[in-house]
């Protein structure tokens, strides 16, 4: 057997104390304060330690509540041995004892609450306690989502992710214990201004305690780093924040992730062959959206192409650009598309001006041709 150099001390000074114990038990006591200084680190790390565990599980200990399936046993005695639900009023129905309320215990604390009700009948009852099968977790889920709301999360969950207008979705399955990302793409998944440095899980301890856990999908995905994907437990609040500046490169990134819709839907009118709602890839650029409808016909104005887009806080911007097939990578004439954009192909000029002469003549062209043709009688 090895040991440390520490134990090696520790036995030296268990054999002074021996030694003096025989030689003269009153010089003997003078040693006790020396070995009970010697160990006082060690107990001060170890009693730190074991509140650091009790602190982490009592951050993520499961509470139990009504729907959730608990199997109890005593050892080594017969007839105890259930599996009982958790009825809505938060007790379960044990053999002999009748009704115990768990809700919101944790499994250790309904295993201690448990025992002390059984220790009126049995003397030294050893309990073991189990969770055969969990309830749906409600969680609510604000901020830059497309679906904000309160959720009801299961362990074989099939989500969707919409684009803002909720047209286009995509399905996603999931097994296990729901996550961040479970609960995160079962609102939708984020929109095109969500802040993925700063997700944040509001929890609640006790009646009066909460912890906050936040969580940084932003260098998963553009960096590719590992990070967290925290488990949900019933009655979290997540909130994601919204992104104050972010580049073009990187919301491209973000949207090909399984955290945003898969597709927008933008509107096309004017000088296009087939005008109306398009479905295009989210991020797509403006180009996408016109070649998705046909493209400019010859009676499009091409250096006066209007975006439309309403912003977040309710406002309405109205950008023109020159656009150019030729230049579709410049971002300046080419921007990227959000879900709802309207783009606006106006007409050319000389389109204007030959449409409003049809309109002026328009009126007396019947007039017109039946002079014309009288014209043509008179002089047959």
């Amino acid at each position: 057997m090895f040991y440390n150099k520490k134990n090696l001390i520790f036995m030296k000074l268990n054999r002074i104390f021996s030694f003096f114990c025989k030689k003269n038990f009153q010089k003997s006591l003078a040693i006790i304060p020396l070995i009970f200084i010697f160990n006082l680190p060690s107990l001060s790390i170890r009693k730190a330690i074991a509140t650091s565990n009790e602190l982490k599980i009592e951050k993520f200990a499961y509470k139990l509540g009504p729907g959730d399936v608990i199997f109890m046993n005593i050892t080594n005695v017969n007839g105890f041995e259930t599996n009982v639900k958790i009825i809505p009023d938060g007790t379960v129905i044990l053999p002999r004892i009748g009704a115990v309320n768990i809700w919101g215990l944790s499994l250790k604390e309904a295993q201690e609450k448990i025992t002390n009700e059984y220790t009126k009948i049995i003397n030294r009852p050893l309990i073991y306690l189990n969770l055969i099968s969990s309830r749906p977790i409600k969680i609510s889920i604000f901020g830059q989502v497309q679906r904000p709301g309160i959720y009801s999360l299961t362990t074989n969950e099939n989500s969707k992710l919409f684009n803002s207008d909720g047209g286009e979705s995509l399905e996603i399955s999931s097994n296990g214990w729901p996550t961040l990302i479970d609960a995160i793409q079962k609102a939708g998944g984020i929109n095109n201004v969500a802040d993925l440095k700063n997700i944040t899980i509001k929890r609640k301890l006790n009646e009066k305690d909460y912890i906050t856990l936040n969580t940084n999908y932003w260098d998963a995905i553009i960096n590719g780093n590992i990070v967290d994907n925290p488990l949900i437990y019933d009655g979290d609040n997540i909130f994601v924040a919204l992104a104050s500046d972010i580049e073009i490169e990187d919301s491209l990134k973000i949207s090909s992730s399984n955290l945003a819709s898969p597709t927008i839907t933008v509107n096309v009118i004017g000088e296009v062959p087939n005008p109306g709602p398009q479905k295009i890839k989210t991020n797509s650029p403006l180009s996408q959206a016109i070649l998705s409808s046909g493209g400019i016909t010859r009676r499009g104005k091409r250096n006066n192409v209007e975006l439309i887009r309403m912003n977040p806080n309710g406002s309405i911007s109205v950008d023109s650009f020159n656009f150019k097939y030729q230049q579709n990578s410049d971002l300046e004439i080419n921007p990227p598309l959000i879900d709802g954009d309207i783009i606006v192909i106006n007409r050319s000029n000389w389109t204007k001006f030959n449409d409003g002469f049809k309109d002026i003549v328009q009126p007396v062209g019947p007039m017109l041709n039946a002079a014309t043709i009288y014209k043509l009688l008179n002089e047959i």
